[in-house]
């Protein structure tokens, strides 16, 4: 036993691969899915976009999607949409309430003094509606000399208001030194059911509502559709391709 652990101790280490950092292409989401989009296309996937969902039927062995524009037949339907929005489109009743936060997101550029050097900034103090800021300018470059990023704002804490969460960003920005120059608001994007929020029972009432989901041959996964905090895209990924090979 003292041998062999005297042999564990004199091996060399393993070797570890070290943790890469990644960021969005500088053209956006558009770019990057494109690739995955053409791939899936010539193997006979369709995608369509900006339809209006009205309905969701079960006719023997085949959903009937109505939408719009159209009517869609499938033989197997994966939902990772809001849980309350596809019991709507099935015609199901929940008395249930699960609660998620909406998310503002706003787009800053700005010239000065930012009085800070990491590409990520959390908030932890008292004070602030805004949780998280990312300089995306830290991974692109600055664009005619200014910088870029991205302020996360809980939206139930600016009453859903883009007006408030600008004014309460910059005042506690102020407030603690940071942004000292020109800080102009680019744009913005509200984001519902972005993440869940987990109530007294919320684990109990959404098994129900999957497994009810279920029982209609609706597979309902993910973040929204599994009400599943997901910190990562990887742990995503993990997650749905376990689910999928469950219904393959």
């Amino acid at each position: 036993m003292v041998r062999n652990l005297v042999r564990r101790l004199l091996q060399p280490a393993a070797k570890t691969v070290a943790n890469t950092q990644l960021a969005r292409p500088r053209e956006g989401f558009a770019h990057l899915y494109q690739s995955s989009v053409r791939r899936l296309e010539k193997s006979g996937v369709t995608f369509l976009l900006g339809e209006e969902m009205q309905s969701l039927q079960k006719d023997g062995e085949v959903f009937f999607l109505q939408t719009g524009s159209r009517r869609v037949a499938a033989s197997r339907v994966v939902s990772t949409i809001p849980l309350d929005r596809i019991q709507k489109l099935c015609g199901m009743t929940s008395n249930k309430t699960l609660m998620t936060v909406t998310l503002i997101s706003l787009f800053f550029s700005f010239s000065g003094d930012r009085g800070f050097k990491q590409s990520i900034l959390y908030n932890f103090s008292h004070t602030g509606a805004w949780e998280r800021l990312t300089v995306f300018s830290d991974f692109y470059g600055k664009f005619e000399g200014r910088d870029y990023f991205t302020v996360e704002a809980n939206s139930d804490h600016i009453f859903g208001s883009i007006d408030a969460a600008e004014q309460d960003f910059r005042r506690h920005v102020s407030e603690n030194g940071l942004f000292v120059g020109d800080l102009k608001l680019e744009g913005s994007h509200i984001v519902s059911n972005a993440y869940p929020v987990y109530t007294r029972k919320a684990d109990k009432h959404v098994a129900g509502i999957i497994a009810e989901l279920r029982t209609h041959g609706i597979e309902s996964i993910g973040r929204q559709g599994g009400f599943d905090y997901q910190p990562t895209a990887r742990v995503t990924t993990l997650k749905a391709e376990i689910a999928l090979s469950r219904g393959a």
